[in-house]
């Protein structure tokens, strides 16, 4: 694994220990927000997935520059409740100034291992491919775009709040039977 490679899956294993509610799979509120999550992942990914292999291969863009990748917290837990972070493989790029996951074919990672950043990046020459297939005014395919990328942001931020107040109510309740104990 060269030092590229090394760095991504670096970021991934630190955030891959972040803290999750014991009670976050089973807590209707995340189970609602999951669905709008999937939904809205399904969307982007079916439109890119219809689009890039006709642009991507001749684009030299920044969509996947980033040697250190594009991990974040929201991702780990999106894949942890979907039991799916054991199956984000290594990183298997020899290009050393890109993602660990890109190789000269394309992301090694499927489409609903990704993280959230790779599915929304905002790619002019996409979003143009596909009004001109569709027919339809530039201006209009951004913003149908933008706004499933602007909900899908705010389910994931739903979740991750959510996540937040039930690792709080756990360790209170923790406190409290502590207190109890010691009464």
């Amino acid at each position: 694994m060269n030092k590229a490679q090394q760095k991504a899956y670096a970021k991934f294993e630190r955030l891959s220990k972040t803290k999750i509610s014991k009670t976050l799979s089973k807590d209707c509120e995340a189970e609602s927000l999951m669905i709008d999550i999937k939904r809205g992942r399904l969307i982007l990914n079916s439109f890119y997935e219809a689009i890039t292999p006709e642009t991507c291969p001749q684009c030299h863009g920044g969509c996947c520059r980033n040697p250190e990748s594009y991990w974040e917290e929201k991702d780990i837990l999106y894949l942890t409740l979907q039991n799916s972070l054991s199956k984000v493989p290594e990183p298997a790029a020899k290009l050393t100034d890109k993602c660990g996951w890109l190789t000269e074919i394309g992301c090694t990672l499927r489409r609903e291992l990704r993280p959230l950043t790779c599915i929304e990046y905002d790619c002019h020459k996409i979003i143009s491919e596909a009004a001109k297939q569709l027919g339809v005014d530039p201006e209009i395919m951004w913003q149908m775009v933008d706004e499933v990328k602007r909900n899908l942001n705010i389910k994931y931020n739903d979740l991750l709040h959510r996540n937040y107040i039930l690792l709080i109510e756990e360790r209170e309740e923790q406190a409290m039977n502590h207190a109890r104990e010691m009464l």
